[in-house]
């Protein structure tokens, strides 16, 4: 993205430039508006996410790697102490930070717990085993183990493990959930805090959030599980809508049809609908964000409303824009305007058919945008707000 990382800046709106290998050399594209700025931070995502060699076998080592007992992206514990490795890691902490102020998400499904020194200080962050039992099952029932072993094999372990003679079990356990959330990241999770409270400081991180849950569900969204299992969420309960005024007051059976193809839907294909219109499949925390839905199409001749019927909705993510063509008018038109009673139902009946399938249509091989400038050096071409 167009400027260089200053760890000691603050807020920075994003524009990105994204590059396209051509025939003849390099050429780049430089987004306009926020839907490539939501592009961005996804690529950033999907890049702290990758497996090691997967993509370049000689690209630096993952500073986040997916542990199965969490079930979330953790620290990578194999990673090596360096200033290189705590550079990295600093810079991921000021670009979570920075997705809070470019209003977009960094779609990883990282644990809670990698949030809770963004808001603590690291001193007085002593995490009890029920919270461990939370974000790490299986490290948790590994410590709880102690509480079954015979006296002698605790001791036994006491000093394999450097413990002092006598410590109670009760300690042993407090001392080991500590070592896990804080102990064995210290030196990551300090570099992460500082790129972070370069931008937010933990005051105000507190202060904002109030505790590591809410934090993470601001910069990477809804966790994976708590949205897969929202089986009833509305898209209007989620963002605002706005319609055009045509729209709402001159079709409204056609905004009411809308609605009710998209509430029918199932999660998956609703949370396409988001990444189509906004750039992403992360939703917003409620009402923070708006989509807009307006009628840009005309049709004045019989060929102009049978073709109609057949065009895909649009959208631009630099707005949250859809773009819907007026498929009631069309259906009128064609079927007949005067339709009533029974008639106009099997119309509105159809009209949903039609929406159904244009939208499903559009949603599943419609998923790129494109950018409008090229420029064979890196900082040129159009770039929005």
């Amino acid at each position: 993205f167009l400027g260089t990382f200053d760890p000691d800046g603050r807020r920075t709106k994003v524009f990105p430039v994204f590059r396209n290998d051509e025939e003849g050399g390099e050429a780049f594209e430089c987004g306009e508006g926020h839907g490539p700025r939501k592009e961005f931070f996804d690529l950033c995502a999907a890049d702290l996410g990758r497996v090691q060699g997967a993509t370049d076998p000689g690209a630096d080592a993952p500073l986040f790697s997916h542990s199965r007992s969490m079930g979330k992206f953790w620290f990578n514990l194999g990673l090596m102490k360096s200033e290189r490795n705590k550079e990295r890691y600093t810079f991921v902490g000021w670009l979570l930070a920075q997705s809070i102020f470019n209003r977009t998400k960094l779609a990883l499904d990282l644990s809670e717990a990698v949030f809770q020194t963004l808001v603590l200080d690291p001193q007085q962050y002593d995490p009890s085993i029920a919270y461990l039992r939370g974000v790490d099952p299986e490290a948790a029932r590994s410590l709880e183990n102690v509480h079954n072993l015979p006296q002698g094999d605790f001791e036994s372990m006491l000093q394999l493990e450097g413990y002092p003679r006598g410590t109670a079990r009760e300690e042993f356990v407090r001392q080991g959930v500590r070592a896990v959330l804080v102990g064995a990241v210290s030196w990551q999770s300090e570099a992460l805090a500082q790129g972070f409270h370069s931008v937010l400081d933990r005051e105000s991180s507190a202060a904002y959030f109030g505790c590591a849950r809410k934090l993470r569900e601001a910069v990477c969204g809804e966790p994976a599980e708590e949205r897969l299992s929202s089986k009833r969420v509305s898209l209007r309960d989620v963002f605002v809508v706005q319609c055009d005024e045509e729209l709402r007051d001159s079709w409204p059976d056609l905004d009411d049809a809308l609605w009710q193809v998209l509430d029918a839907w199932p999660l998956p294909k609703k949370l396409d609908f988001a990444k189509f219109v906004t750039g992403t499949d992360r939703l917003p925390l409620p009402k923070t964000e708006m989509i807009k839905v307006e009628l840009p199409f005309f049709a004045f001749s019989d060929h102009d409303h049978a073709r109609l019927l057949g065009t895909l909705p649009q959208a631009h993510t630099c707005e949250n824009l859809l773009e819907l063509p007026n498929y009631w008018e069309s259906l009128l038109h064609v079927r007949g305007q005067g339709a009533g009673g029974g008639a106009r139902q099997d119309l509105l009946a159809e009209l949903r058919r039609t929406l159904d399938d244009r939208l499903s249509f559009a949603v599943a091989n419609c998923d790129t945008y494109a950018l409008d400038t090229i420029s064979h050096h890196a900082g040129e071409g159009a770039v929005g707000a």
